[in-house]
């Protein structure tokens, strides 16, 4: 109540703030036709033209009207058509205009003054489509709203061509590598060790204004990319005050008050992250040089002497720790006679001697000593959490709250924008029916010549539940320093936190016995971006000069990941007979990258700046990324029979106390092997020209050079220098720990010719060509010779050091149309080949690397419309159909798909709007074709398929009054089943990889908008 009460007490004193400083006055923007900003228009009144503003660097102006009658403007600039433009203003009103100016030897057929340019709508992206020296697709934030995208992964799946796998992206077909991800265009790192790819659901939607997915490259885009260079365009402050809030709730058929498996957790789970639960204990080492082995019978006499107060005694005699002591010579007489067990007058007397030892280990026997020199061994077993076994839980309501706020003021008698926001979502799914199969069997077993349960060698029942809560905030501000320079600051903290459980029954293979599993897996990352991007004109030359420098701290924790197998003879009985040792993994992982960059956009004509401009600029990128695991084994399980879970691990168990020997005792697994580090540096710089050969044909192009630096390693052996031929680097695997490295140097030219079919401004055709090149380095985690555990696809997965960049060849053309009446029509065709192309491969079962591909190519083809059927009844699709092939040669020629390879991808949408009642409804649906999640070593198993699911989504929003709005949506409308599965011959009905339902969701929400 008390937080409720401060929001709005704090939401009030802004409003006040914000009406004490209001007044009348017309903000815009002026651009050409080419969609640039016109620097230096003049926006006067036309009764008194000494009273006026010329627009700035970005073409922005800001003018006060003193009155409230109507008041003509005249906008002008050297070599365009003057356009007049009547305002009236009410009193304290803030009027945004965005106005384009035509040059003179165009046929003006009309003039269109909009509106704002709002960032975040649908006419704002479509412009700079329009006018875009590359082929780019977006989804605007005004598009996300109707469909009821909340989450960054989910709306990017509508763009033509994005498909996904798990929550990672594919554009055209092709794989993470592929996909640079950016916020603002400024690169982050992936905080994922294995993959490229940056999970989006990090990002929630509500913080952003536009996704752009830009297809074709330019000198002045990161060279690292062939699919997609991505861009989330953070929230752009408002002109005038502007304050939203949102609370939603949902219901998930599967999980809300349903009880879910799950697992322990932290009180600040919910917030994104652990509190600290799920730590390495205090005390416990986490490096094996450092964790006590037990210590059995027979133990050192002299350390069983000093234990009972007699080390100063055996000093005394020159005994030391050295000193060799044997039950019943001289050294181990003299301390029987002092602890009374050998009278002084029989020292020397065998029969005596042995009488006084045998004494001796009924008092202190195994039993006395194995508790003393097992104490650190037995503290540190006892200290873990007894929480190996999943739980069930009654899960409550999917929750999302977010507040922005944001306003254009004076601070320091300088414009100051401002936007500043959080949001905060809590979802949890459930799947009670899935199922988990593994097979050896080949591409071409035949279940209908063979029985059916010979092609599974693990058949396992799952039940499963992910719980996600992700807190994010974005704090913006601009400050206008004067008509020519103007800096902007972004802070971007992201938290997000995912606890994973599943609870598995059925057979395995290599066990007699029906299994069971307990497995959970908990992941935290958290992202805290900065950002400065400052802007400058120079007016002697006319050009525009940016700076811009990024840098995240990345963290990814993943604490006490759990494995727990175990015989299943019923609900209380049970076994741990030839199952897999109980594991607890500690994981970190810390990923820092700087990226800054700065560009001169110098034109050809100061006067005429729609003739073209040359662009010159550089890059600096510098990321390092450590990532290190503690792994303990729990010891003694074998052959024990346990009627009650709670004490089948209990930390009585652990303890040495009243013992000769542990029952169950901790071992630390960690080696040097399982901390690594990768370092990446480059170095870039470009020239390019963007030129209007005519009013139809525009010629961009350049060259762009990077310098790569980059080396993977063990730590170890990276911090102490090991040659690559030191017999101190180990195996892993059977392959030799060594140092990857690439140094080069690399040539990226491009061009791109864009010539309008149709000349009118507001409906043009455009015809677009063009050609680049790109490459894509391995990442980190591919390089890295270290192996780890794979919760997904409970394998292990392994680096490789000899991998070598991807050089791609990308070629593409595009055909645009625009029609009166909200139609439009874009028409794309591609070409990609590939050497060196990377995969991830099943080398041998569960265990997986990466490999380069001798040959492989994209082709595909691409359709995207929108067209309004109706007055208030708009449909929009998009379709992609893909072709793709790898060709390996060694050992023997396999020609396949890529990987993640979608051979088609269908997006739609029909939104309803009743303007009087201020009602949106949309339906929206979305579909992928099977592709390749995981790749087979020479086909001998099947390669795994994501195979296609319907989705289908409902959103209904309405407005009520001036502030209020509700909503109700609907996601996965039919739950469809996620499943990957092998490809037999016979089809990819045989055999499921992985299969899961996770619910339909329906939420409600309210908004508050001031």
């Amino acid at each position: 109540m008390k937080n409720a009460v401060s929001i709005l007490i704090t939401c009030f004193a802004v409003i006040l703030c914000h009406l004490s400083f209001a007044q009348g006055t017309i903000r815009g923007k002026v651009t050409d036709d080419l969609g640039e900003t016109v620097i230096g228009a003049t926006i006067v009144f036309k009764n008194d033209p000494s009273v006026g503003v010329i627009t700035d660097f970005n073409g922005e102006f800001s003018l006060a009207i003193p009155t409230s009658d109507p008041t003509l403007l005249l906008i002008s600039f050297i070599g365009y058509e003057k356009i007049e433009r009547t305002v009236t203003l009410k009193n304290n009103e803030i009027v945004v205009l965005n106005i384009d100016l035509k040059p003179v030897d165009f046929q003006i057929g009309e003039v269109v003054i909009e509106a704002k340019a709002n960032k975040a709508g649908d006419y704002y992206m479509e412009k700079i489509k329009k006018n875009a020296a590359t082929s780019i697709d977006y989804i605007s934030s005004e598009t996300m709203r109707k469909i009821g995208d909340n989450q960054v992964s989910a709306a990017i799946q509508r763009i033509p061509g994005v498909s996904t796998v798990g929550n990672t992206v594919t554009v055209r077909g092709l794989a993470d590598r592929y996909i640079l991800t950016s916020v603002n265009s400024m690169l982050i790192p992936t905080l994922d060790p294995f993959t490229n790819n940056i999970n989006l659901d990090i990002f929630p939607s509500g913080l952003v204004d536009n996704i752009v997915i830009t297809k074709t490259g330019s000198p002045d885009l990161p060279g690292d990319w062939s699919g997609a260079f991505i861009s989330l365009e953070t929230k752009d402050f408002p002109d005038k005050f502007f304050l939203e809030f949102e609370a939603s709730v949902g219901f998930n058929s599967q999980a809300t008050f349903n009880d879910i498996t799950s697992s322990n957790g932290s009180s600040t789970d919910w917030l994104g992250w652990d509190n600290g639960y799920r730590d390495v204990p205090d005390g416990v080492p986490v490096e094996q040089a450092n964790f006590p082995d037990p210590v059995n019978t027979p133990f050192n006499v002299y350390d069983q002497y000093t234990q009972l107060g007699l080390q100063s005694f055996l000093n005394s005699y020159g005994i030391t720790q050295n000193t060799p002591i044997n039950p019943g010579d001289a050294y181990s007489q003299l301390g029987l006679v002092q602890l009374g067990f050998l009278p002084p007058a029989l020292f020397g007397n065998q029969a005596a001697v042995q009488d006084a030892l045998g004494q001796y280990d009924q008092v202190y026997g195994a039993e006395y000593f194995f508790p003393i020199f097992n104490a650190d061994l037995s503290r540190m077993g006892q200290s873990f959490n007894n929480d190996w076994f999943t739980v069930q839980k009654s899960a409550p309501m999917n929750s999302r709250y977010s507040m922005t706020i944001g306003n254009q003021t004076k601070l320091f008698g300088k414009t100051f924008g401002f936007v500043a926001g959080f949001r905060y979502n809590r979802v949890i799914q459930a799947s009670s029916e899935g199922q988990i199969n593994r097979t050896v069997q080949p591409p071409n077993y035949d279940p209908t010549k063979n029985p059916q349960t010979e092609i599974a060698t693990i058949d396992l029942d799952v039940d499963a539940s992910q719980e996600t809560s992700n807190l994010s905030a974005l704090f913006s501000g601009s400050l206008k320093l004067n008509t020519n320079n103007q800096v902007n600051v972004i802070f971007m903290p992201n938290w997000l936190g995912e606890n994973n459980a599943r609870f598995s029954l059925g057979f395995d293979q290599s066990n007699p016995e029906t299994i069971a599993r307990d497995d959970q897996f908990y992941q935290e990352r958290k992202h805290l971006i900065y950002q400065l991007h400052s802007d400058h004109y120079l007016p002697g030359i006319a050009s525009k000069l940016n700076f811009d420098v990024s840098y995240t701290d990345g963290q990814r924790n993943e604490p006490d990941f759990k494995l727990l197998q175990y015989n299943y003879i019923g609900d209380s009985l049970f076994a741990f007979e030839n199952t897999l040792r109980p594991t607890r993994s500690y994981r970190s992982m810390d990923d820092d990258l700087l990226h800054a960059k700065t560009a001169i956009e110098i034109p050809f004509n100061k006067e005429m700046r729609s003739l073209g401009k040359m662009t010159f600029g550089g890059s600096y990128l510098n990321n390092r990324r450590e990532n290190v695991q503690t792994q303990f084994v729990v010891n003694g399980v074998g052959g024990t029979v346990i009627v009650d879970k709670p004490t089948a691990l209990d930390p009585s168990r652990y303890s040495a106390e009243g013992r000769s020997s542990f029952d169950l005792f901790y071992e630390n697994n960690a080696t040097e092997l399982d901390r690594d580090i990768g370092i990446k540096k480059v170095y870039a710089a470009f020239a390019m020209a963007d030129y209007n050969v005519s009013t139809r044909l525009r010629v961009v192009g350049g060259i762009r050079l990077e310098y790569t630096d980059l080396i993977a390693d063990i730590y170890d052996y990276w911090d102490r220098d090991l040659p690559n031929d030191s017999p101190e680097r180990r195996n892993i695997g059977g392959v030799k720990a060594v140092q990857a490295s690439i140094q080069q140097l690399d040539y990226l030219p491009s061009i791109s010719f864009i010539y309008k079919l149709k000349e009118k401004e507001q409906f043009p055709v455009n015809l677009r060509l063009n050609y680049f090149k790109t490459l894509a380095r391995p990442g980190f985690r591919e390089l890295s010779p270290i192996a780890l555990d794979d919760y997904i696809l409970q394998g292990t997965v392994q680096g490789n050091s000899s991998l070598s960049t991807v050089d791609v060849n990308n070629f593409d053309v595009r055909l645009e149309s625009y029609f009166p009446g909200n139609h439009n029509i874009s028409v794309s065709a591609f070409y990609k080949s590939f050497d060196n192309h990377i995969e991830l491969i099943e080398q041998i079962p569960n265990l997986y690397s990466w490999a380069n591909a001798d040959e492989s190519y994209a082709l595909g083809f691409e359709v995207e419309g929108q067209y309004s059927i109706l007055k208030n009844l708009v449909a929009r699709a998009n379709i992609s159909i893909i072709r793709s092939q790898t060709t390996i040669t060694v050992p023997v020629e396999v020609e396949r798909p890529m990987f993640g390879q979608a051979p088609y991808i269908l997006n739609g949408s029909l939104s309803h709007t009743l303007e009087k009642l201020e009602l949106n409804t949309t339906l929206s649906y979305n579909i992928q074709g099977p592709k390749i999640a995981l790749v087979s070593n020479e086909n001998i198993t099947p390669n795994i398929y994501e195979i296609p699911r319907h989705q289908i989504d409902f959103k209904m929003s309405k407005k009520f009054g001036d502030h209020f709005g509700a909503s109700i949506s609907i996601r996965d409308l039919l739950n469809t089943a996620v499943r990957r599965s092998y490809e037999f011959d016979s089809g990819f009905d045989t055999l499921y990889f992985d299969n899961y339902r996770w619910g339909t969701t329906y939420s409600a929400s309210l908004t508050y908008t001031l």
